[in-house]
């Protein structure tokens, strides 16, 4: 079993990139249980927070100047990479931002929705 996640990186100075990338779960151990929990291979984390970015918002930089993850909660988020490239997150989302030229970023990110866009983020580095 897998889900899909956005990423956006760094492909050359002053430039990102979208893709997206596969998460994939696994069973912990050997069971024949078919409800059994399954995890996706773990990391460490520096810190975690909360945003909240209120209807309208719209920047160049976004609210993690290092490798994170972002779990958007509710809301709609635009990013927008310097080649053109567009997508909109919604609430269940995953975000891995791999661009981490927080002082010169190549992206903006927009709220496109009514409501505010509430995240989870994990620094990762």
């Amino acid at each position: 079993m897998t889900f899909k996640m956005t990423v956006v990186e760094n492909v050359e100075e002053g430039a990102t990139r979208l893709s997206t990338e596969e998460v994939s779960f696994r069973a912990p151990g050997a069971s024949m249980v078919q409800t059994q929990m399954r995890l996706s291979d773990h990391g460490t984390c520096e810190r975690y927070f909360f945003v909240e970015l209120p209807h309208g918002y719209c920047n160049p930089r976004d609210f993690a100047n290092r490798s994170s993850l972002a779990a958007i909660l509710s809301g709609q988020l635009e990013i927008k990479t310097s080649d053109g490239q567009v997508r909109v997150l919604s609430a269940g989302d995953t975000l891995a931002l791999r661009d981490t030229a927080f002082d010169a970023p190549s992206r903006t990110i927009t709220v496109v929705s009514k409501e505010p866009v509430r995240a989870l983020v994990i620094q990762i580095e």
